[in-house]
């Protein structure tokens, strides 16, 4: 439904049932529960997108967006772990993905804000994990509490994703207390890995996140276009760009 309307913008309540074959009624019923939630504004008939450079899917949403790519993107980040590593994991979807592969390791130490990670790592792996505390919100941890939280750790590697990445704008997100998190915690981590699947690119949003001179591995599921890699190591030529057919 969501991405009928990212196309689309405004969509009616009767196309939705016909394209989706649902009941009108529950199309309405959702409608509504995407509405209370700040992702459509209803109208008679149907409902119109607020525009998603405002606002945030659910993390719920998100972890069924583009999974593919966020696989890829795993099967690749996960030879970046070693036993006995530290590791930071953002509230990212794509980095939940990241943690289900946790498994194939021993002796880990996790650390993240995302309650989904947490429980899942505490329930289907032997390594440790630590959850960053803070206001809880959409099943992630976030604010200045968090922020204060970053400094009791000392990382091997962090792995984060964000909303855009631009090549001359940088790497940015939708909410201020995710970009806030990643600054304060790519401070404490040794080396800095950013998941990032090919619909990002070329996007950028409100918050700028970590400075893309701080970032030492891109890792996505194709290769950006030629242009933006020689803009992305114009600004730091240590930069390691991967991706499914690196070598």
């Amino acid at each position: 439904m969501l991405n009928l309307l990212k196309e689309h913008k405004y969509v009616s309540v009767n196309k939705l049932a016909n394209i989706l074959n649902y009941s009108k009624s529950t199309i309405r019923r959702d409608l509504t529960n995407l509405s209370k939630i700040k992702l459509v504004q209803r109208t008679p008939g149907g409902a119109i997108l607020i525009r998603d450079q405002y606002t945030e899917d659910p993390l719920d949403v998100r972890q069924y967006a583009n999974a593919n790519k966020k696989k890829i993107i795993a099967d690749l980040a996960i030879d970046y772990i070693e036993n006995y590593a530290s590791v930071f994991l953002d509230s990212s979807s794509t980095c939940f993905f990241l943690a289900k592969k946790l498994k194939q390791k021993k002796h880990v130490v996790i650390v993240t804000p995302n309650l989904i990670t947490v429980s899942y790592l505490e329930l289907n792996t032997d390594n440790s994990v630590y959850c960053i505390g803070g206001k809880v919100t959409d099943q992630r941890s976030g604010g200045p509490e968090s922020e204060m939280a970053t400094q009791n750790y000392f990382v091997d590697i962090m792995f984060f994703s964000c909303r855009g990445i631009d090549d001359s704008l940088g790497v940015s997100d939708r909410v201020e207390t995710e970009a806030s998190i990643k600054r304060a915690m790519s401070k404490q981590a040794k080396k800095v890995v950013l998941l990032v699947d090919s619909t990002k690119f070329d996007n950028h949003f409100l918050f700028k996140s970590i400075e893309m001179a701080n970032i030492d591995v891109i890792i996505s599921d194709k290769k950006p276009d030629k242009l933006f890699c020689e803009n992305l190591l114009k600004e730091n030529h240590h930069m390691e760009i991967i991706y499914p057919d690196t070598n």
